[in-house]
């Protein structure tokens, strides 16, 4: 455990001091649907099998572009802004944040089908993650269909989080991280986001409470996913 929050502090400690990369090796790694494309900075790469810190790009349809540094952790699948600029159509450039010491640095889960995600991909590619038959068909309710994101379960015997959707017949869906406990028989929304079909997301945060699975039909659809007996 010493060993790794050394490495941790480390490459932390690397990530703070990094300059910028607006001139960079640029990779392309895809386009959403809502038209902002992705890039991955191949030539600043640092990583090794727990933590990584990369140089990311985002341009929009407009032409601005978001060039971020973030620290990312393989384990948690979770990463962290570290510094972002904001470049303008007409080649302005300003900062837009900057991490002064390690406790500026705010680590946020990585959402499914998220551009997070498309870089953490690029860093440890898992093909399941990338797979179209990743989300497990739960049932549906009304025009509501229910799905569980086999590929990020983590669970023992009593605790588990996963990642779950709720999809309408337009394709607009929620899609959510939840801590469940087997023997309270309990679920906490840890991460709500509101995804439209078109591309636009709108990022709600999670629930300070837990309920009982026994409060709506989805929640034992989930629990009995995980926990089949």
């Amino acid at each position: 455990m010493k060993i790794k929050k050394t490495l941790l502090s480390l490459a932390l400690l690397a990530c703070l001091c990094t300059g910028s990369a607006l001139a960079a090796d640029w990779y392309y790694l895809g386009t959403s649907s809502s038209g902002d494309t992705y890039y991955v900075d191949n030539s600043s790469v640092e990583k090794n099998d727990d933590t990584a810190i990369i140089w990311e790009k985002i341009t929009d349809k407009k032409g601005s572009s978001w060039v971020q540094q973030v620290i990312v952790s393989r384990k948690n699948r979770t990463s962290a802004l570290v510094k972002r600029y904001i470049v303008e159509p007409d080649g302005k450039v300003y900062q837009n944040f900057s991490a002064k010491s390690k406790s500026d640095l705010d680590f946020y889960s990585i959402r499914p089908e998220s551009s997070s995600e498309i870089f953490y991909n690029s860093i440890w590619p898992n093909k399941a993650d990338m797979s179209s038959n990743r989300w497990y068909y739960l049932g549906n309710e009304g025009d509501t269909t229910y799905y569980i994101d086999n590929s990020t379960v983590q669970k023992d015997s009593n605790t588990a989080i996963v990642w779950v959707k709720e999809m309408n017949s337009h394709g607009d869906c929620y899609i959510q991280q939840c801590l469940l406990k087997r023997r309270d028989q309990t679920i906490k929304i840890l991460d709500l986001t509101y995804v439209q079909a078109n591309g636009y997301t709108d990022y709600e945060g999670g629930r300070q409470n837990s309920e009982s699975i026994w409060s709506q039909p989805f929640y034992q659809k989930i629990y009995y996913a995980i926990w089949s007996n």
